[in-house]
């Protein structure tokens, strides 16, 4: 088994994030996995993540974990996503800005995203790429059948989902552990149980609070 850790980034990386892929590197050699961690910077997100997606195909890797360079996570990440079996499966986090709503989607047309989520493991329509663990295989099939962009964004729709879309045209199932929770860095780290309180909390540009 050869897994690649994916990173798009920008020009600078958070440390916290640093940290925690140190910590998950170390786990993952003295669990004997055989893995590379590339970045590739770029302003523009969804051309990375086609050069890391090639690089993945073109390289022979089995699975590739996606972490986007502004997320926080245990050290078990890997083994915590990849015990499920799945096709592709994501983490359980939220953006990193107001209104800190969840990165995870029951429907893409129209965009719908969950707000409750269930205890155990569940198929989702779509995700965000900040904590996503996938088969390579994937991969190689949506750069096969969409000229070598798999991540090129659609009308209404981000890079991530639009590769989403993609694969299930594919056949791939896309499934969310709630339990893996992952945390995103914005000017405070923003878990998932924060989203309800801080949407309660925070008053808008008109001085409203933003439910």
């Amino acid at each position: 088994m050869k897994l690649l850790i994916a990173v798009p980034c920008l020009d600078l990386i958070r440390v916290e994030f640093v940290q925690c892929v140190s910590a998950l590197e170390k786990e993952l050699y003295r669990n004997g996995i055989n893995f590379e961690t590339k970045y590739i910077p770029g302003s523009l997100v969804y051309a990375a993540r086609d050069r890391l997606a090639k690089h993945a195909v073109n390289n022979e890797f089995d699975e590739v974990l996606w972490i986007d360079s502004d997320m926080v996570f245990d050290k078990t990440l890997y083994e915590d996503l990849r015990i499920h079996g799945k096709d592709m499966i994501c983490g359980n986090f939220i953006s990193r800005h107001n209104p800190y709503v969840t990165c995870i989607f029951s429907s893409i047309d129209p965009i719908d995203r969950i707000t409750d989520l269930p205890d155990d493991v569940f198929r989702v329509a779509a995700c965000g790429f900040g904590c996503v663990l996938m088969k390579a295989e994937i991969l190689k099939q949506v750069l096969n059948t969409h000229g070598g962009k798999a991540f090129i964004p659609e009308p209404k729709m981000g890079e991530d989902v639009a590769f989403c879309k993609r694969a299930t045209d594919c056949g791939f199932e896309i499934w969310c552990d709630p339990m893996v929770r992952v945390g995103h860095v914005g000017n405070v780290t923003i878990w998932p149980e924060d989203g309800p309180r801080l949407r309660g909390a925070i008053k808008g540009l008109d001085g409203r609070k933003i439910e």
